[in-house]
């Protein structure tokens, strides 16, 4: 739902050639590597996503290294609480 309601319309808002070097990540969730999900992401972003399932980067699921995702939801948490 996220990828065909949302997505399109956040991308359009981003100039193209920002888009060109725009890698997309996942986080490490099982819904996230469905073949569908996969497949969407390809046709998508042409190969230029990270996460597990990824042609290109292979993130793997309890990598010690910090991704962005970490970040924002520290920030959310130390603000919400």
């Amino acid at each position: 739902m996220f990828f065909q309601n949302y997505l399109p319309c956040l991308l359009e808002n981003v100039i193209l050639e920002l888009r060109r070097d725009t890698w997309f990540q996942q986080n490490g969730a099982p819904p996230h590597r469905h073949c569908h999900v996969v497949t969407y992401l390809n046709n998508l972003f042409q190969n230029k996503w990270i996460g597990i399932s990824s042609q290109t980067q292979e993130w793997p699921p309890r990598s010690p290294d910090l991704t962005p995702l970490d970040f924002f939801v520290g920030i959310r948490k130390r603000n919400s609480f």
